[in-house]
């Protein structure tokens, strides 16, 4: 067997990243050739820089790992596989036609997609435990609840704020968030979080004065990956409060650490089994504009996790403050999920 894979692998993102663990996982099993779609900044892995230059010669099986407005048939091959990430259900119909073009769909998202040529499959993970220790020296001797995530909608970070500031007053608590605003710089995207903060403040009337709620501390610059892992090292909460989540690499990453984690519920979530899941009410997706215009329209469904459970949870975690094990974060390691990729390839 020989896998032609066509993906988004080179894009230094967290759909490239997925794309690059799935050929790592895949390529323990079977001989991979890998074939770049790059709109991004290209991300260089000397790994799968050696699957690029094999060659397409004697190949049996197409997998596709890319938007779904990409997902072409190929005759000739034994099998012709899409794997696509989903945060939303209720799909445009015109994703369901293509995500049909193939023989199968591995769907890696959290959302059940309801086609009839898909199965439900978990995406591979890997976990690194080196790091860049990250210190902020206001925040040490609290106990440190963080978020890592875009400043957009969907990630609902102004949602945290306001859970964080309903479960404490005086404690000895911080939140650290790591976050930016896409094609913006990090001065002016810390501006904007700042001012998310302020509103959030002014709008719950706790204090009259501002600087008597519970710190935030915001960390808007670049990180590398190490230093990234630094911040998992140095929290000891993480939370996901997303409407919709297909693969929330931080929460792995916090789960390689031993973390507490706070989450929205899906697949992963679940499976990490030890994560403090926060309940949600089905709503129709609204106000994600940065993705392409067929993408979460007001047709699709996304849940909004309930604020008070989000709350619950970190006094919750605050009060306890013990370290959590993940067994099954194991099931995901490119060996065994590269097994069941093979598996899945020959079935």
């Amino acid at each position: 067997m020989k896998v032609l894979v066509i993906s988004h692998h080179r894009e230094d993102s967290g759909w490239g990243r997925s794309c690059r663990d799935f050929l790592k996982a895949l390529n323990t099993q079977v001989d991979v050739v890998a074939k770049p779609i790059t709109f991004q900044p290209s991300k260089v892995d000397d790994e799968i820089e050696k699957m690029e230059r094999n060659t397409l010669s004697k190949v049996t099986h197409v997998v596709q790992y890319v938007l779904p407005k990409y997902i072409s048939y190929y005759n000739g091959f034994e099998k012709v596989v899409g794997i696509s990430l989903f945060e939303t259900q209720n799909l445009n119909n015109k994703i369901y036609n293509q995500l049909s073009l193939v023989d199968t769909f591995w769907n890696f998202g959290t959302q059940d997609i309801n086609i009839t040529n898909g199965i439900d499959v978990y995406q591979a993970f890997q976990p690194k435990l080196d790091f860049e220790s990250i210190n902020i020296p206001e925040a040490n001797g609290t106990y440190k609840f963080y978020v890592i995530g875009e400043c957009i909608k969907r990630k609902n970070i102004h949602n945290i704020i306001k859970a964080y500031y309903g479960a404490f007053s005086i404690e000895p608590v911080s939140l650290i968030i790591k976050s930016g605003i896409p094609g913006t710089n990090p001065a002016d995207s810390k501006k904007y979080i700042e001012s998310i903060i302020d509103q959030v403040k002014r709008s719950c009337k706790l204090y009259h004065n501002l600087n008597d709620y519970p710190p935030i501390y915001i960390i808007t610059d670049r990180l590398s990956d190490r230093q990234i892992r630094g911040l998992h090292n140095y929290g000891d909460c993480y939370i996901n409060a997303s409407y919709g989540e297909s693969i929330c690499y931080p929460m792995l990453e916090a789960a390689s650490f031993n973390k507490s984690i706070i989450s929205t519920q899906n697949k992963y979530s679940e499976l990490l089994a030890n994560t403090c899941l926060v309940q949600g009410m089905q709503e129709r997706c609204y106000g994600q504009l940065n993705t392409f215009p067929e993408y979460n329209t007001f047709k699709e469904i996304w849940s909004s996790p309930i604020n008070f459970y989000i709350e619950q949870h970190m006094k919750s975690c605050f009060k306890n403050k013990v370290p959590v094990n993940y067994p099954n974060l194991l099931n995901l390691s490119y060996e065994k999920t590269g097994e069941e990729y093979l598996s899945l390839l020959l079935s």
